[in-house]
């Protein structure tokens, strides 16, 4: 017999090869061993689990996505968002239209269903799917209105269809008492966690981003009242780096392993509430903070809720039902002993299956959890919805992160059939304010106008130009698509790079600091001065135009060398680094950066329109601060008496269309009898 491990001597020392036979031994042996291991990992997952702490997950989440309806789902504003079919709208997918106005009320309607029957757990699964259905929709009918609270939302929900949050304290265990009180395998509560530990950890690896570190992207936070503890013995400025950036990247990284150990689990609870409460003050989330609040929950002990009911009064405690154990659940959790030799596969077909069917549900919880690891890194992939920023805002957990301040907009449609130039409003096409900085929607956008205008007014052969200026997280205002590019020409891919936007100009990031310091100095001289920092490519030039309620204005050129022309008076005058103009009001000028290389500069000016309307900086949806001089409200009387109003607005509309709908069935059926009785009419008849 041929030895299994042979030597060799061909000068080459300690060299053996293993014989086919030992080969598919060793193959065999690693199998065995990663079967077993992938056994062992399932047959934990389905540990049973008291379904307590799930169940009153289940009732809280449910709870606040019906308390979310009328606002940020849009309950009381569906006229205004889709009354207007001609409204020029960004779906994920081109074949997503709005429904018509009853329908999408319809659409609400049905949402609002599935929420309550979230919370009262009655037909758990269909409820959930008549809450997800319409959810996701919505979602990806509008991207625009994308943040990565409201596609967790959509996650939480999707994950709760699946579980065995309706065996206690539901309408089902009323229906089904074979599902009262009962256990639930573990990976119930192992999906949940793990998807709200990596909402956080991701959230804290993203805040890595220089411009977070850096103290960029949310600065003037430090004003707000919820930090008047820590301005005791800090600054504003101070406040700003180390508790609103350094602060907010640390309780990302950490507070989700701070809940999973159990030894210091409070600490991170305790800073989980207190970071979530915060914020609810602080910014215009909706009700964002009290679902993570809530989600905080399901990482304490399963069977906490019951735990905690033993120190309530007996009264209380006789008005809860299933307070007691609950009941084994062999189909669904393994019990070891209670099985033959601890063997899952012993004695019968019905557990061999029971196992493949178990195995199964591990795989797709690792699969979901791999899924949610790599989108939030996914856009070297999705090339075509990277702008200046990774991907479409809204499932990357890059929360905060981009703080957008638009400062000019330019949309120019040229007619070829009459060789014209008309400059169109924006505002006039759609409501949305993010379409402009996301390039896949400014394809989107220009395609809809397109449309329009061929519909409209009959313009077959036009070209769209787009000139967007942008600050991003207070950098120097620049251009970011190329502005002699036709849109409606270039072809868009979401696997390729758009070509034709504009890098960011990274290279002057330095001047931030600058631009506080003159600022604060400028606004310091006067209530009427401000200041503008720009920055420009060579090859294009800033058609500028100044209005006649400016006046003191100059331009000062900070870096690189520009040339300033004055079409009215047919003078140009070179600038260089240092170097400073006045700027006549009430008549173009031209800027135009020279000697191949990017110019920054900055305009000086007072406006008397500040004096009525001092507006602030704009930002995305997830980072839009209230106001920071706003009154020390733990519950803002205001906005409580506008979120019952919208209520009072939601039901109205809803009735209204009922009534309307059921008047055209009534008229249509007593129209159909009238006919029928007609025809069989004999009088009637000629």
């Amino acid at each position: 017999m041929e030895a299994d491990v042979q030597h060799e001597d061909n000068g080459t020392k300690g060299y053996c090869r293993l014989s086919p036979a030992a080969l598919v031994h060793f193959l065999k042996t690693i199998r065995a061993g990663v079967c077993k291991s992938v056994t062992a990992f399932t047959l934990w997952l389905h540990a049973p689990c008291d379904p307590s702490s799930l169940a009153l997950t289940r009732i809280l989440f449910g709870a606040v996505m019906v308390l979310d309806q009328p606002e940020e789902r849009g309950l009381a504003f569906v006229e205004e968002r889709w009354g207007d079919p001609r409204e020029c709208r960004f779906p994920l997918f081109s074949f997503l239209k709005p429904l018509p106005l009853e329908g999408m009320y319809c659409v609400q309607l049905l949402m609002l269903l599935g929420a309550v029957g979230i919370t009262t757990g009655a037909f758990f699964r269909k409820s959930c799917l008549a809450f997800l259905l319409p959810y996701w929709f919505i979602f990806l009918l509008e991207k625009s209105r994308w943040n990565n609270h409201t596609y967790l939302y959509g996650l939480i929900a999707m994950l709760l269809s699946v579980t065995g949050a309706h065996r206690l304290w539901s309408i089902d265990c009323w229906r089904k008492q074979f599902l009262r009180n009962t256990d639930i395998p573990r990976w119930n509560y192992v999906l949940l966690r793990s998807q709200v530990f990596l909402v956080y950890f991701i959230a804290g690896l993203k805040k890595t981003d220089r411009d977070w570190i850096g103290g960029h992207s949310m600065e003037g936070l430090g004003r707000h009242w919820v930090f008047d503890l820590f301005k005791l013995v800090l600054t504003e400025e101070q406040v700003d780096s180390y508790v609103v950036h350094w602060g907010g990247f640390l309780l990302d990284l950490t507070v989700g392993f701070l809940m999973v150990a159990s030894a210091v689990r409070p600490f991170g609870v305790l800073f989980c509430v207190l970071f979530n409460a915060m914020n609810s003050r602080m910014f215009s989330i909706g009700m964002f903070p009290y679902v993570m609040i809530v989600l905080s929950t399901i990482f304490f002990d399963c069977s906490w809720p019951k735990k905690l009911s033993a120190a309530l009064p007996q009264r209380i405690k006789n008005l809860i039902p299933d307070l007691c154990a609950p009941r084994p659940d062999m189909n669904n959790c393994w019990y070891p002993a209670q099985s033959k030799g601890n063997d899952p596969c012993a004695g019968s077909r019905w557990a061999e299956r029971r196992l493949r069917r178990w195995r199964l549900t591990t795989f797709f919880l690792c699969l979901h959890l791999a899924l949610q690891l790599f989108l939030p890194y996914s856009h070297g992939l999705t090339k075509g919805y990277n702008t200046w920023t990774q991907g479409s805002y809204g499932y990357s957990w890059d929360m905060m992160i981009h703080k957008w301040r638009p400062v000019h907009v330019k949309l120019l449609l040229y007619d070829n059939a009459t060789h014209k130039a008309h400059f169109l409003d924006p505002e006039k096409f759609t409501n949305s304010t993010r379409w402009h900085h996301q390039a896949d929607m400014v394809v989107q956008f220009a395609h809809c106008i397109r449309d329009r205008v061929r519909q409209e007014f009959g313009m077959r052969d036009v070209e769209i130009y787009v000139d967007v200026w942008m600050s991003l997280n207070g950098r120097f205002a620049q251009r970011m698509y190329d502005p002699t590019v036709n849109i409606l020409e270039q072809p868009w891919s979401p696997f390729s790079e758009v070509p034709w936007v504009l890098p960011v100009l990274t290279n002057f990031g330095e001047w931030r600091e600058n631009f506080k310091k003159v600022r604060s100095e400028v606004q310091a001289s006067s209530t009427l001065a401000d200041v503008e920092f720009i920055a420009d490519f060579p090859g294009f030039s800033l058609v500028n135009y100044l209005d006649t309620t400016v006046y003191n204005a100059s331009l000062e050129v900070l870096k690189g060398t520009v040339a300033i022309s004055f079409p009215s008076k047919r003078s140009t005058r070179v600038l260089k680094t240092g170097e400073s103009t006045k700027i006549p009001t009430g008549v173009y000028h031209t800027v135009t950066p020279l000697k191949h290389a990017p110019a920054g500069y900055m305009y000086l000016f007072a406006d008397k329109s500040l004096e009525q309307n001092n507006t602030g900086t704009e930002g995305d949806a997830d980072s839009l601060p209230e106001n920071t001089a706003a009154k020390k409200e733990i519950i803002s009387i205001r906005h409580l008496k506008r979120y019952l109003e919208n209520w009072r607005i939601s039901f109205r509309r809803i009735a209204d269309i009922a009534g309307k709908t059921l008047k055209k069935r009534l008229l249509h059926k007593i129209s159909s009898l009238l006919e029928r009785f007609l025809a069989k009419c004999s009088l009637c008849k000629p």
